[in-house]
């Protein structure tokens, strides 16, 4: 079943689908989409929100596109910035602008061009194509097989830098071993410096104290909602069990067009109240909707050491605490944190949909 929302005068057209998404017309407004897999073919004029599974944009698009998946591909032409977060990214078309990326895998095609910078997190990057501007970021692993016009800032464990490659500006990296670089391959200066294995960063006498206090706060806050709504939170957690790649891209909207609704509000003066508002349930989703992902965790685990009867609270302990390390993780954490956070969010807006429904058939709104 498709659900499509059509508000020419707020200019933007949005589709949400339990299933695959294949759109081949002409969208003449900005575009918010999410489903199973989402394929747009044709030109979007103006910016693109989408999120599934799959996410395949290839068609141009002359505004920004903002996108998340299991995997993302854009193989047509963007002309502005292109932000992007899953599991494999593969750009194989132009930007015009900026690239924003975080995930497992980034790669770059030889046939692509982006004309601003490119900043990064991910497991592995694979930057083969041109750039005009600056390239920062963390990975374990680069390789370089491309054109850097400006300069190369990266946090890297391994760094490869093939033949075919050529840095205007500067190369500067921390790494735990030096690059071989040839002759002649970096215009500007290259400055190293090696990463001491026992001085990791984050393992400090006061950030241990520091996420410990996170985790309590957070764990407080998981406990209340237990209590004050059990069979909801119960909901919540099956229909992650059931549907999380749905929740993901649900989840990834509704963010972004709060977002994008809030900004709309702050600047008109009677909107400003309600942008406010608005911003703090965004910041505390944010911050808390990921328990509901460390209570699926927990009861994941407990039914893998036969203990699938512990109450939710156990669980919920167990699985924030080791979601909340998997946060952690340098450079990855950030992509665990998005995507445990974006499928509660999803599940969250299901439940409530569900509950909402449920009242309208009984006459009680």
């Amino acid at each position: 079943m498709i659900s499509v929302f059509c508000i020419s005068a707020s200019a933007y057209e949005f589709i949400e689908s339990d299933g695959s998404v294949n759109v081949d017309r002409i969208i003449e407004d900005d575009f918010y989409i999410a489903g199973g897999d989402v394929v747009i073919q044709n030109t979007v004029q103006g910016d693109v929100v989408a999120a599934g599974g799959r996410v395949e944009i290839a068609g141009d698009v002359t505004g920004d596109v903002i996108a998340a998946g299991g995997e993302v591909v854009i193989k047509g032409d963007v002309d502005d910035d292109v932000r992007i977060a899953g599991g494999t990214l593969r750009i194989e078309g132009n930007i015009g602008d900026d690239l924003i990326a975080a995930g497992g895998d980034l790669i770059v095609s030889s046939n692509t061009k982006i004309e601003g910078d490119m900043v990064y997190s991910a497991s592995q990057v694979r930057m083969l194509g041109e750039l005009n501007g600056d390239m920062k970021g963390g990975a374990d692993t680069i390789t370089l097989d491309g054109n850097v016009g400006g300069n190369v800032d990266v946090e890297v464990n391994n760094l490869e830098i093939l033949s075919g490659t050529h840095i205007g500006g500067n190369l500067n990296y921390t790494s735990t071993s030096e690059a071989e670089i040839s002759s002649g391959t970096v215009g500007g200066d290259i400055n190293f410096v090696e990463e001491s294995t026992g001085t990791a960063e984050g393992f400090g006498f006061l950030s241990v104290i520091w996420w410990i206090i996170k985790y309590l706060a957070l764990l407080i806050v998981g406990m209340v909602a237990l209590k004050l709504w059990p069979s909801g939170s119960m909901s919540i957690l099956e229909n992650i069990e059931t549907n999380p790649l749905k929740n993901l891209g649900i989840g990834f909207v509704l963010i972004i067009a709060g977002l994008v609704g809030s900004i709309i509000l702050l600047m008109t003066i009677v909107g400003i109240p309600l942008g406010i508002v608005l911003l703090f349930i965004i910041g505390f989703s944010l911050y808390a909707a990921r328990l509901y992902t460390g209570l699926w965790i927990g009861k994941y685990l407990s039914s893998k050491i036969g203990k699938s009867s512990s109450r939710p609270s156990i669980m919920l302990a167990a699985g924030l605490f080791l979601l909340m390390i998997l946060s952690s993780i340098p450079w990855v954490g950030i992509v665990v944190y998005l995507l445990a956070t974006l499928v509660a969010i999803g599940a969250v807006y299901y439940e409530s949909k569900r509950h909402y429904e449920e009242l309208k058939d009984k006459n009680m709104i």
